[in-house]
């Protein structure tokens, strides 16, 4: 079972998808009428039959036990299931209805009911279904009246982008982003749904005579039906809306996926989304859309995170115990975000507790992970905390390979988030992070990294129509490497710290949902020190300066209803950023290559005094139409960015540092038009889409022929500025009904880049587009899920990327004593195309809405048929011959799992 291998050449096997897509179709040959008990049932109680049904049988019932509790099963000649309970349900008052073939609900018949009578519980269990809102002396029939409302979820958190339909659906309306809403209904009988995903669907029952309020709570999902019925809510909201490019994922979703050694990964689930694809083997860094992996802002809490990785990327930051949303957007970013070029993925953490105290955590082979959660002082403050871990040494010890049983590898996190609800008016949420990695190969080289962050933010509603949000954060990313090669041990440190503060109004009335803000950040980055690490080391201490940078931003945008049919959203962004002292640059002769030679001088800055400056407007618009066979949106936006992340190789390394833009790096600007086509089929059963884009990159960074980007304190001297385009169709299938949910997508997309210079040594491939380093361009992604009973579930992931270009050396020469090698055409090779298949198999006692201890297995393989994916290539030199291509795996070989996951309270 090696995690770590070398190979030089890999065989590529022939991948039979429709082997994949088959296996659901077994799991699925039964229906409910076909299940047949192997013995007599008769004389069993109702809710017994029904148990061990369940138990033996894919199907799920629904009914309340005092109904049918004392009725007893009756004999039938084939002992099917069914058979028996309609024989046993006969003349008893109750009727049955089968939804989806393997959903069975039994309720009460209201006309036998009628003419039986209720006794008094079951009158009041009537009565309670009808919630009586307004003043019976005020009704005035057949005028229409105000009903108002906020949609909370357990821990009294509003929630956005609610669905809320009215009787048969005909008429409603989406929660604002502060959670409220308001419908104009005439007096009577009302029912009305809430739907959103994530979480069960409700359904009030009213009778609404004049102008009221009524407040709702959702809760997490707990059954499958009720998981169904939420994404069809969902399914019918992503059609309406103005979001092209946007993809929410539920901690449900993210949970049914295969994972690495059982743990549900944030960013492993979102590559099942098309235009998102990972760098490499085992990385947590992302390319959206052809973007490089430094082009997406990742948030926590609106904590900035700038490693999203543990364990070579075998696991994500995110603990997905405590996460409650992921949002991606790849197109059509809102006007509140900035600072990146190609996406956005928004995390966001919540307590979601409704007990005082819950304990949750899990047991596997690599990792392990404890928390809590709770809610009390008269349910006014939620908290939760949680911790992972890992104990991986003893999985790279028994690995055959001599540098793996030397090598190590390791890390710990820390998440807690507090949320108080000071009154009606005012709450308060805390957020803190903490995490720390380490990992050595072959007792030469140590890499580890810190990270630790956190956000305070305050909600004050001044009505029902206008929420502010101040939003406080920090967040600091520290890196080393230590090496112990004899007389050169060293101590390499690099880092960058970022603070925020954020001041945010939303404003919904009527057909609009406005928002406005003025964000200030500050950014401080240290490239690089360097000092030697034993009394006999012959490394030279240095340590170059600081940088420190501000933005001051501000933002505008409206989401407007203008018909039933037809949307828009249009906003605007406008940042100023400047590069402040203390620092001291070269300057360079003009009309001249930025290298040694052409420096004239030193230009030495004071504290805080401006050296660079850059501005400009980021207008983001999108519109939507609904027509009767599909849903059409149009979006386009213009991003900034004025952090890089300075890398020459094709893999993320510890080596790598960030870097403000500066009066010779400017920010990098995109800007991106997107068309896209939506339609669900069958009830909203299946989602179906098309989505089209362009983009154009200004400032693209790429790097000199034989750059040296460590220590260097002159990094315009190896970095220039190139012109980048993109373009890709991404199409997604996703099946959210049914015993056997998935979802399919496929995209091409290129991504190329050229820079331009009158100077040779400026200019890359002579000036001529050739393909950037994340251009992949085809992508397939196959997830799939089957509930094989009520307990037990099957998980299949499949993922095929194109490989990555690289750059082969043509030649190689000497030149005092050093070889160097010639490269006569940039990223004009390409590394092995990557795919892999992993499998998951899920035992689960998670059966009762209520039930106090919950309790799952996972038993899961990664790699299932051992493909050795190319991490990172690397030539060799070969006496008389042209330097040979190797190639390093990690996890080239099946790697089992079993995972233990646990919840009470």
């Amino acid at each position: 079972m090696p995690l770590f291998s070398v190979s030089t050449s890999q065989p590529m096997p022939r991948i039979l998808l429709s082997g994949l897509l088959l296996f659901s179709l077994g799991l699925h040959a039964q229906k409910i009428a076909d299940f047949r008990f192997s013995y007599d049932p008769v004389g069993q109680s109702l809710p017994t039959l029904i148990h061990q049904a369940e138990s033996n049988f894919p199907v799920t019932v629904f009914y309340k036990k005092a109904w049918i509790d004392s009725i007893r099963a009756v004999s039938v000649p084939d002992n099917k299931f069914l058979s028996i309970l309609q024989a046993s349900l006969s003349n008893s008052g109750f009727r049955i209805t089968i939804k989806d073939d393997y959903y069975l609900f039994i309720y009460p018949d209201d006309e036998l009911i009628t003419g039986l009578g209720i006794n008094p519980f079951e009158e009041a269990q009537v009565k309670e279904t009808w919630v009586e809102i307004g003043d019976q002396a005020k009704m005035q029939p057949g005028v229409p009246t105000k009903l108002t409302g906020y949609v909370s979820d357990a821990t009294g958190e509003v929630i956005p982008g609610v669905t809320i339909s009215v009787d048969d659906g005909s008429s409603g309306t989406i929660s604002s982003p502060l959670g409220y809403y308001q419908l104009e209904l005439l007096p009577g009988n009302h029912a009305i749904t809430y739907n959103y995903l994530g979480f069960e669907s409700e359904q009030k029952k009213i009778k609404l005579y004049s102008q009221g309020t009524l407040n709702i709570n959702l809760y997490e999902e707990t059954s499958v039906l009720e998981e169904i019925t939420v994404e069809e809510g969902g399914a019918r909201d992503r059609l309406t809306n103005t979001s092209l490019g946007k993809s929410d994922l539920s901690i449900y979703a993210i949970n049914k996926m295969p994972a690495f050694m059982g743990e549900s990964d944030v960013i492993k689930s979102i590559t099942i989304l098309p235009g998102v694809s990972v760098t490499g083997e085992s990385s947590s860094y992302i390319s959206v859309r052809g973007g490089n992996y430094d082009q997406n802002l990742i948030l926590m809490n609106d904590i900035p995170i700038y490693n999203p990785s543990h364990l070579l990327g075998f696991f994500s930051v995110f603990n997905p115990d405590m996460v409650s949303k992921v949002s991606l957007y790849k197109g059509s970013v809102p006007a509140r975000y900035e600072s990146r070029a190609s996406s956005v993925l928004d995390v966001k953490l919540s307590p979601r507790a409704s007990s005082p105290f819950m304990a949750y955590g899990g047991i596997g082979i690599l990792t392990s992970s404890l928390g809590a959660k709770g809610k009390v002082l008269d349910d006014k403050l939620t908290y939760t905390v949680g911790s992972r871990a890992t104990y991986s040494d003893w999985v790279l010890n028994a690995v055959p390979d001599k540098d793996a049983k030397t090598s190590a590898a390791n890390f710990w996190d820390f998440n807690s988030v507090i949320e108080y609800q000071v009154n009606s008016k005012n709450s308060v949420k805390g957020t803190f992070y903490k995490a720390k990695d380490s990992f050595q190969f072959s007792e030469d080289t140590t890499y580890s990294y810190d990270q630790v962050g956190f956000s305070l933010a305050w909600n004050h509603l001044f009505s029902n129509d206008l929420l502010y949000n101040l939003t406080v954060s920090h967040s600091d990313y520290q890196y080393e490497t230590e090496g112990d090669a004899q007389n050169y041990q060293f101590l390499l440190k690099n880092g960058i710290q970022q603070s925020g503060i954020q001041n945010n109004l939303t404003f919904s009335r009527g057909m609009h949902a406005l928002e406005a803000g003025v964000h200030l950040n500050r950014f401080i980055t240290s490239p690089g020190s360097m000092e030697p690490n034993s009394q006999n080391s012959l490394v030279v201490p240095t340590t170059l300066s600081e940088e420190h940078a501000v933005t001051v931003s501000g933002y505008l945008e409206d989401e407007v209803k203008l018909t039933e049919s037809l949307r828009a959203r249009v906003g605007l962004r406008y940042t100023n950023y400047q590069l402040l002292g203390p620092l001291t640059t070269y300057t360079y002769a003009p009309d001249s290559p930025r290298n040694e030679t052409t420096t004239t001088g030193e230009i030495s800055y004071d504290q805080n005094e401006k050296i660079a400056n850059y501005h400009g407007m980021e207008p983001r618009a999108s519109i939507s139409y609904l027509f009767p066979w599909a849903t059409l949106k149009l979006g386009y936006n213009r991003l900034y960015q004025f952090q890089h992340l300075i890398s020459n190789s094709i893999s993320i390394t510890p080596l790598d540092q960030w870097k403000l833009s500066d009066q010779f790096i400017k920010p990098v600007i995109s800007d991106q038009l997107a068309l896209g086509v939506f339609r669900n089929f069958q009830e909203n059963t299946l989602e179906a889409s098309v989505e089209g884009y362009v983009k154009h990159y200004q400032n693209l960074i790429e790097y000199k022929n034989g750059a040296n980007i460590v220590l260097n304190e002159s990094l315009e001297q190896v970095l220039i500025s190139g012109e980048g385009k993109a373009w890709g169709l991404e199409f997604l299938l996703a099946k959210n009904k049914g015993r056997t949910q998935g979802w399919f997508s496929y995209a091409y997309s290129r991504t190329f880049i050229r820079t331009q210079s009158p100077h040779v040594e400026e200019r890359i491939n002579d000036g001529a587009w050739y393909p950037y380093y994340s251009d992949r361009p085809h992508n397939i992604s196959l997830s799939l899920d089957h509930k094989i009973t009520n307990r037990w579930s099957m998980g299949v992931n499949f993922k095929y990327a194109s490989g990555r270009p690289v750059s082969a050396p043509a030649a190689r020469f000497v030149v005092d004593n050093v070889t160097v090698a010639y490269f006569n055409e940039r990223n004009g090779e390409r590394i092995p195309d990557y795919h892999r298949a992993d499998i998951s198999l899920t035992h689960e006692n998670k059966v009762k809405k209520n039930q106090q201890f919950r309790s799952k297995w996972v038993i899961s393989v990664y790699n299932l048929y051992a493909r050795k994916n190319a991490y990172s290539i690397f030539f060799k030199n070969s006496p008389g011959a042209p330097a040979q291509p190797y190639k390093l795996t990690i996890a080239g070989g099946m790697i089992p799992s079993l995972t233990y996951k646990f919840e009470f309270n």
